[in-house]
């Protein structure tokens, strides 16, 4: 945990239009699980993702989130199917998840570019929405798991305003003929605690659609989630 929050400052400090934490922070692994998760990340601002994931269905997960800053104002929504536990072990679940979502919001960055020896600066508002398909694995132990994810995505740029003398208006245009934007992302997250609470700390890695200005490469976050279920459980026992 320590060493991904160290990661985090040193690799989560650039500027980018779109700065993401995770669109679907905790998979179901059941019937009736209902988890609410409280992550954050230090990117070019201090961003907050409030999300909760249930399982209506056996099989079936539904997963809602919204991310609030300065910079990144969004909400995600996402239906997905996933396994039943393929080991045979009482203490310990593997499963995987496919979801497929939307994501709609609203950036508003400024942005640096050094470029010959200088600095030039200008601001940027975009709305956009961002259309992707996820596929999980997922290990959960007593008192851990860990999940990796690999998202494919199309990110819409629906308006873009830039406001600076340097970055011209037909640059903007020419960054928005680029749409939509094909990301690929991995995400690998950790998780310790008991049940019904657990801490959390992850990151997101862009490696296909990454070119400055427009993105965050990397993204690392931290938080912690609870499962109501478990913990009304408890408390009934």
């Amino acid at each position: 945990f320590l060493l991904l929050c160290s990661f985090g400052i040193l690799s989560s400090c650039g500027s980018g239009f779109y700065s993401p934490i995770n669109e679907v922070m905790h998979s179901p692994s059941e019937k009736g699980e209902l988890v609410a998760t409280l992550n954050f990340n230090q990117s070019n601002t201090f961003k907050i993702q409030s999300s909760i994931s249930y399982s209506p269905l056996q099989n079936i997960g539904l997963a809602f989130s919204n991310v609030n800053s300065n910079t990144l104002k969004s909400n995600t929504i996402a239906l997905g199917l996933y396994s039943s536990n393929i080991v045979t072990s009482s203490n310990k679940k593997l499963f995987y998840d496919l979801y497929g979502g939307m994501t709609k919001g609203r950036n508003n960055n400024n942005i640096a570019e050094y470029i010959n020896f200088g600095m030039r600066t200008y601001h940027i508002e975009s709305d956009f929405n961002k259309f992707f398909v996820q596929a999980g694995l997922h290990t959960v132990g007593k008192n851990s798991s860990f999940d990796l994810i690999a998202r494919y995505s199309a990110l819409d740029f629906k308006k873009i305003v830039v406001v600076g003398d340097i970055f011209t208006s037909t640059e903007a245009e020419a960054l928005k003929l680029k749409d939509p934007f094909k990301i690929f992302e991995i995400s690998p997250k950790f998780s310790v605690g008991p049940p019904q609470f657990k801490i959390n700390a992850g990151f997101n890695w862009t490696l296909i659609g990454s070119s400055f200005p427009e993105f965050d490469r990397i993204v690392v976050f931290s938080g912690v989630s609870v499962n109501l279920r478990e913990l009304f459980k408890k408390n009934a026992s």
